[in-house]
């Protein structure tokens, strides 16, 4: 599941990166929930793991485009 997280990710944010248009320096903001990213409600369910496997996916990316990341998800796991 938690490859399948990573794949999903990085092909969201690749496509987001295209249709922002954003440039080098730019930031991007992502929130997220690792409970819906194991298919729970929200704050039912929240996985560390999922929120790594999802990091995984988007940071390699945004940061070869030297685009900053921000993202905010649960106070637990910030």
């Amino acid at each position: 599941m938690y490859e399948e997280i990573t794949q999903q990710a990085a092909a969201a944010v690749t496509g987001l990166l295209e249709a922002a248009k954003l440039e080098r320096g730019d930031l991007l903001v992502i929130g997220c929930s690792s409970s819906e990213m194991v298919g729970l409600r929200i704050g039912k369910g929240s996985s560390l793991e999922a929120a790594r496997a999802a990091f995984n996916g988007i940071y390699p990316i945004t940061q070869e485009a030297g685009i900053a990341l921000a993202v905010q998800c649960c106070e637990h796991l910030n």
